[in-house]
């Protein structure tokens, strides 16, 4: 019996991927004990993906048998111990660790008799598949005491193994695609009814702007894939519509946020997207692709007031605010404030932020002569305004050169410790807990070799991608390169490496070889599956 026999694939892979959004809202509004435990719950749902590819008798033996019982009396002598150490550490966290290491126990065991004993799957990493592995022994091998690499190794490179059939692998994509708008929906509806905008800057159902403007961003790039799909297959122009409209406001509810960084991602993946999938692989002109792009803009147009005025008046509905940990002011709305309450952010207050925050940072961003102000006192004012220049465009750019310096200054070859990486900006009214750059953060948690490498693992997958996008003959295929842009993007200067993160997860599932055709009908690259008769 397979799993799919309970479930139809698609409707379980639609359940997955609603489970990994609702991992994501738990891992960016709920406290410490929480979210820890949502976290490790991503390698649960990858585990019932895998699973879903097997025979459930295949798990079904005796040592199986023997090494789950050894699990369960782990966890209920983690019970009895938490008991009598209560707070030293969190017991979510410790119970679904070890439900990660049972399940990861059965599947790398499985997956290791059919590559060395039957030699049923052929393992060929490739180039990519190399690299991860010196990157993973590198992170393992840094001082940094994180052992999400090994984690994700496993859980990922399990995955990777694992062949689903051509029909399988179309339902898993679009489970990707449809669970993810799907848990959109659910999760805005959720921030209509008790997450009223008293904040200038939307935070909507989490507990950071920035977090909500990744998730909206998110959501924008599977609207675009959705449209790439419908017109692979010549849907109707209506669903074509839809989602358009969509994408525009999910745009729209992006402005609300104020999150520059997610504008320019956006900004790029819509010019990406128009100049690879639009004009190359739909074969479109210039023109007709100018005329898409103008849609996107007339969806935002007529999106942005219906945004505005949902997110403001929505809440009044039900009246019932919910606040997150350390979120309470007198400043927030309560149930007994009236619908009108000057609490509530009203659109010319929000504009006027909006247009003096964009004017602030392109007044600030202009280049300085610097020789402007210089005088014959041997260079002094040069300097004196190179100082003016670092610091009008740390403030334009939210302060994140100084940041930058903080953790560069601080790298080493050997990483850095959990107790380390907490920084006073400026004069001290500022604490940063990370680097607020992907590359820079993975350099300082894991040594300079690991941060080399994963820079140059960087550019090699976006130009394979980029390479891959001509199969235009793979509906799927244009996934990765996509995802890779967001994650990038949204990482230079925000936190995208988390464990528990969407776009992290999405980051690593996007690169099963059969994303790209691979595995089906297309010769592998990075990993070769061969199925013998039984």
């Amino acid at each position: 019996m397979k799993l799919n026999n309970i479930f139809s694939k698609r409707t379980l892979y639609v359940l997955c991927f609603l489970a990994l959004n609702l991992i994501e809202v738990l891992r960016g509004s709920m406290p410490g004990n929480i979210w820890a435990a949502a976290t490790n719950c991503t390698g649960l749902v990858m585990f019932v993906i895998i699973l879903s590819a097997y025979p459930i008798k295949d798990f079904l033996n005796l040592f199986n048998g023997i090494y789950t019982v050894i699990c369960a009396v782990a966890m209920v002598a983690v019970h009895f111990h938490y008991q009598q150490h209560v707070g030293e550490y969190y017991w979510g966290q410790t119970q679904t660790a070890i439900l990660n290491i049972w399940w990861i126990g059965m599947v790398v065991r499985y997956l290791f008799k059919k590559v060395v004993v039957e030699k049923s799957i052929t393992l060929k990493p490739g180039k990519i598949g190399w690299m991860w592995i010196l990157l993973t022994v590198l992170m393992i091998a840094s001082v940094s005491g994180r052992w999400w690499p090994l984690w994700f190794f496993l859980m990922f490179g399990s995955f990777y193994l694992t062949k689903f059939t051509k029909e399988d692998s179309a339902a898993l994509w679009d489970g990707m695609i449809n669970g993810t708008i799907l848990a959109f929906f659910a999760v805005q509806i959720y921030a209509y009814g008790f997450r009223p905008y008293d904040e200038i800057r939307y935070k909507g159902a989490f507990i950071n702007c920035n977090v909500t403007a990744l998730y909206y961003l998110i959501i924008y790039m599977m609207c675009l894939i959705k449209l790439h799909l419908l017109e692979q297959k010549k849907a109707k122009k209506g669903w074509k519509l839809f989602y358009l409209i969509g994408a525009g406001g999910l745009l729209s509810f992006q402005i609300f946020t104020l999150c520059r960084t997610a504008w320019v991602a956006s900004l790029v993946l819509t010019v990406l997207y128009g100049i690879y999938v639009v004009r190359r692989i739909w074969q479109k002109k210039w023109y007709q692709v100018l005329l898409r792009g103008a849609g996107l803009v007339l969806a935002v147009l007529v999106t942005f007031l219906p945004v505005y005025y949902s997110i403001r008046w929505l809440p009044t509905v039900l009246h019932r605010p919910v606040w997150y940990e350390g979120e309470y002011t007198t400043n927030k709305v309560h149930s007994y404030d009236p619908a009108d309450s000057e609490k509530y952010v009203d659109l010319d207050t929000f504009l006027n932020l909006f247009i003096g925050r964009i004017k602030y940072t392109l007044r600030n961003m202009q280049a300085v002569d610097p020789f402007a102000l210089q005088s014959n006192a041997a260079g002094i004012e040069v300097e004196r305004v190179e100082r003016v220049k670092f610091a009008e465009l740390d403030k334009a750019l939210g302060g994140r050169l100084s940041i930058y310096k903080a953790y560069w200054d601080d790298l080493t070859w050997y990483g850095n410790g959990m107790e380390k990486g907490h920084y006073i900006i400026g004069d001290g009214d500022y604490q940063t807990w990370h680097a607020q750059n992907l590359w820079l953060q993975i350099g300082y948690y894991f040594g300079i070799p690991a941060g080399t490498v994963f820079l140059l693992f960087t550019f090699i997958l976006l130009y394979f991608h980029k390479k891959n996008l001509r199969k235009t003959d793979v509906s799927y295929g244009i996934t990765p390169f996509f995802v890779c842009i967001v994650y990038f993007m949204f990482g230079l200067m925000e936190v995208v490496w988390n464990p528990g993160q969407l776009i992290m997860f999405l980051f690593f599932f996007a690169h099963h070889p059969q994303m790209r055709g691979e595995g089906n009908d297309l010769e592998p690259v990075s990993v070769a599956i061969t199925t013998k008769k039984c």
